[in-house]
């Protein structure tokens, strides 16, 4: 029984010795970031989700990618980019960082890692007028410096950019099917689908008749219809995020509704199929 118990002991020993080895880590995927299609290259530290589930980046890359200029204040710890008149701070270890002085929260911190700034990607773009999605499927942070809505209308650049994601099944009827536009009793799907759509009070879903397809049904008449459109949401500070999302909902009949209606409509975000209204 001793010798079974010291060797048992022995095995835990080694095994946490290995554990605590420097350099020792279990594998994850890489993340990747993109600025307008292009993607950012990082020499030595790369890109990372930390325990908040926020990517964390070395500063530097991006930030000059998106042409703003940046700084290191070694006193006070600070990281500090300026892009057109816009100054952004982050102190090292703080949930707070500043826009042109004025104080913001965010719910991870910036770090330094690997002997370099790490910032939360998400904040710092945003900061300075940039679009931020996330790729859940190839964990990639999809930036964008162009507009994507002008107004309470997506740009062209952006109806393109939402057509050429790929359908995650082949759907019944295309993007552009003009059997889909009616249904049975709805002269109009691409506003049906609208008008029962169901947002939290600081969103927005921003769209175009072109984005509409049928993922299975009959066209002309029932099925599951989906519109692909961007989210925009307000957060509490003022400052609005956006999602690539679809509208999903069937049009039909079933046990639960008289005739022929439309049931609750799902919007989802594009990439991580998470729920956002």
């Amino acid at each position: 029984m001793n010798d079974r118990k010291s060797k048992f002991l022995t095995l835990m020993l080694l095994l946490n010795f290995v554990l605590v080895l420097p350099g020792i880590s279990i594998a994850t995927p890489d993340v990747t970031v993109k600025i307008d299609g292009t993607a950012v290259a990082f020499p030595d530290q790369k890109p990372y989700i930390d325990s908040n589930n926020r990517t964390l980046v070395p500063m530097r890359a991006p930030m000059e990618a998106l042409g703003a200029t940046v700084d290191w204040d070694n006193a006070t710890r600070q990281a500090i980019f300026e892009k057109d008149g816009t100054t952004v701070v982050f102190t090292i270890g703080s949930r707070s960082y500043t826009i042109n002085g004025v104080n913001k929260t965010m719910d991870t911190q910036a770090v330094i890692t690997g002997d370099r700034t790490c910032i939360p990607i998400r904040y710092a773009a945003e900061a300075i007028g940039a679009t931020v999605g996330w790729d859940g499927t190839t964990r990639t942070v999809q930036i964008s410096t162009k507009a994507s809505v002008v107004g309470n209308t997506l740009s062209a650049e952006k109806v393109a950019e939402l057509k050429a994601i790929p359908y995650d099944k082949t759907p019944d009827a295309e993007m552009g099917d003009p059997k889909i536009t009616t249904s049975l009793n709805c002269s109009d799907t691409y506003q049906g689908l609208i008008d029962h759509m169901v947002l939290k009070p600081n969103q927005k879903f921003i769209t175009s008749r072109e984005l509409l397809y049928m993922s299975s049904g009959s066209p002309g008449g029932t099925g599951n219809f989906r519109l692909r459109g961007v989210v925009q949401e307000t957060n509490a500070d003022g400052s609005i995020t956006e999602y690539d999302a679809v509208a999903s909902a069937f049009y039909g009949g079933s046990s639960m509704y008289d005739g022929i209606v439309w049931h609750e409509v799902a919007v989802i975000e594009l990439g991580t199929w998470k729920v956002l209204n």
